[in-house]
């Protein structure tokens, strides 16, 4: 019994020091929501939540390359402070130079579908 609560104290302190360690910086912009994303003709498409004033200028795309992985980040630089009832939205960002073949990872998180319709 003794080692069970000795366990559940490690696993909370644990879990802790990961949500410290993977906080992010003051600066650093929070990751875009995703409804869906497609890569097109030099494009990304993305499906995103919108409040009536979201622009493809809103965000930013990250690109890095390691290991033989793109890894794809995109984050929203200003906020859509609209007051319309949130919709799916979908915008177009130029996509930075993606070398074929070579697999990406995208670290936004994605919506379960149906959570918001589409207007």
């Amino acid at each position: 019994m003794n080692n069970l609560k000795y366990a559940l104290a490690l696993l909370m302190t644990m879990t802790l020091i990961a949500c410290s360690v993977t906080g992010s910086a003051s600066d650093e912009k929070p990751l875009e929501v995703l409804h869906g994303l497609k890569f097109e003709k030099g494009m990304i498409e993305l499906n995103v939540t919108s409040n009536g004033c979201t622009k493809p200028e809103d965000f930013d795309v990250h690109m890095s390359r390691n290991n033989g992985i793109q890894t794809l980040a995109i984050s929203r630089s200003k906020a859509d402070v609209c007051r319309k009832m949130p919709h799916q939205k979908t915008v177009q960002l130029k996509s930075p130079a993606l070398v074929s073949g070579v697999p990406v990872r995208v670290l936004n998180p994605f919506f379960e579908a149906r959570t918001i319709k589409r207007q």
